[in-house]
């Protein structure tokens, strides 16, 4: 991402870098800083993750139009990370993709070593707001989105037995995708599908509770 990028990014939402600031948990005076560099310059590493994830999170609340040049310059950007990069910043071991079983059974077990993880049950619980918002595209989404929330907060579960909600959700919020959610109609399907398909596993495993 370059400086003149983040300029644009603050044109285009109409935000001023303390709002933007807020979204992304970078400080406003952080953003000015790096405003003040030149237009080609990089934005630091560290940063890019986090105006990423404003981006995805500007465009599921409304403030960003998903088909605007810049939304599209910088997640281009970050859709060009492999898929290995996708993997390991998930925290979906590989072991979970190889050996016996369907690859629904794969996904559910490499989606509840992620769902494991205190640190990704921590992020869930801290994202509320950008959840409850995909659950604002559709009917099924919301629906999908309600049983999801509702099985991390049962007390009909264990926590071990809510691991595959929580690895769902990550997914669903995290910055790297399997595919860009910027992508038209397919940037999304395999965040709905990986949430229908865990629904469906809960559905069928506890009939009674979903």
């Amino acid at each position: 991402m370059k400086t003149t990028q983040l300029r644009e990014l603050l044109a285009a939402s109409g935000l001023s870098p303390e709002q933007l600031g807020r979204r992304v948990q970078v400080s406003g005076m952080t953003l000015r800083r790096l405003l003040k560099r030149p237009p080609e310059a990089d934005v630091p590493e560290t940063y890019q993750p986090h105006l990423e994830l404003g981006v995805y999170e500007l465009i599921i609340g409304g403030q960003l139009r998903g088909d605007a040049p810049v939304a599209q310059a910088i997640l281009k950007e970050s859709r060009n990370r492999s898929f290995d990069a996708a993997i390991h910043t998930l925290g979906f071991p590989e072991s979970a993709l190889s050996g016996e079983g369907s690859p629904s059974d794969k996904l559910i077990g490499g989606l509840s070593q992620v769902g494991a993880s205190r640190e990704h049950q921590q992020v869930v619980k801290g994202s509320q707001k950008a959840l409850a918002a995909f659950g604002r595209l559709s009917a099924e989404w919301k629906t999908r989105m309600r049983c999801l929330l509702a099985i991390i907060t049962s007390r009909k579960l264990t926590q071990f037995e809510k691991f595959a909600a929580y690895g769902a959700l990550f997914y669903l919020i995290t910055v790297f995708d399997l595919i860009p959610d910027t992508l038209p109609v397919f940037g999304l399907m395999d965040d709905f599908g990986i949430l229908g398909l865990v629904v469906g596993y809960y559905t069928q495993r506890f009939p009674r509770s979903f």
